[in-house]
């Protein structure tokens, strides 16, 4: 895994005790339940790269009765649909999954037709007329998802992938907040348990973290994971406060005093 530019800090730090460490339990969002339906094998897989981990976790089937069992099974959050489903519509799976969870967010794509778009507005899902452009796509299932997840208890900031080890395996943390990060394992590696380890070579740390999920890439070349932090050791919490401030381009919340 190539590694990240290192963190590069002008002096040492001396953290004082009275920092304000918050170190409140972590609303950590889980990837986003997607199901999508389509008999065209291209299609399938150009929705499963663009709905992919770590904020959605996609599978994908060719025909109605796939969807159907699905489902009836696990019902979706998200449903991606083709309207033409053999001598099936896609609008009866929207509607058997909003009997199931009727807060399932529904996409159905098809040709213009006036009609069937007044009907899958009518259905609470948003219909989007071939051919099929990324930006459009991306921007309806972003505007139709806000509503399943409240808001996080504070900002997730992506930075350059940081360097970092759980047990032996590297590791690369994508984005980070005050109460937790995103981690990616190569897919060789095991799934974190519920409560593990990392260590941050570039700050000289090591976190304790709570898993709050974990997904296997749909491309199979890597593990995301989703973790809270659970440190309590006060430079540590310290260390990792001063990255996410630096990161998100805040005032780092520390006090400098000579040792």
């Amino acid at each position: 895994m190539p590694a990240g530019p290192p963190l590069q800090m002008a002096e040492p730090l001396h953290i004082c005790v009275g920092i304000r460490l918050s170190c409140a339990p972590f609303t950590v969002t889980t990837p986003v339940r997607s199901l999508i339906a389509s008999p065209i094998a291209g299609q399938r897989e150009t929705l499963l790269d663009w709905l992919a981990p770590p904020t959605y976790e996609s599978v994908a089937v060719k025909d109605f009765h796939e969807a159907k069992s699905y489902i009836d099974s696990r019902c979706p959050e998200l449903l991606t649909t083709d309207l033409k489903l053999g001598a099936h519509n896609g609008l009866q799976l929207v509607m058997r999954g909003k009997l199931r969870n009727r807060a399932m967010c529904a996409i159905v794509l098809g040709d213009p037709d006036p009609v069937l778009e007044r009907d899958a507005a009518r259905e609470g899902a948003v219909y989007l007329k071939g051919p099929l452009v990324r930006a459009e796509f991306q921007d309806a299932v972003t505007k139709a998802t806000d509503t399943l997840r409240g808001p996080r208890r504070s900002p997730r900031t992506t930075i350059p992938p940081l360097p970092a080890s759980f047990g032996l395996m590297d590791a690369r943390v994508h984005n980070v907040s005050y109460e937790g990060l995103l981690l990616e394992l190569p897919d060789s590696g095991t799934i974190p348990p519920e409560s593990f380890a990392l260590k941050i070579p570039d700050l000289n740390i090591l976190l304790s973290l709570r898993r709050a999920w974990a997904t296997r890439a749909s491309a199979g070349d890597a593990i995301w994971c989703g973790a809270a932090l659970a440190t309590v050791d006060g430079h540590a919490s310290a260390m990792w406060r001063i990255l996410v401030d630096r990161a998100s381009g805040q005032p780092a919340e520390v006090v400098r005093r000579r040792g």
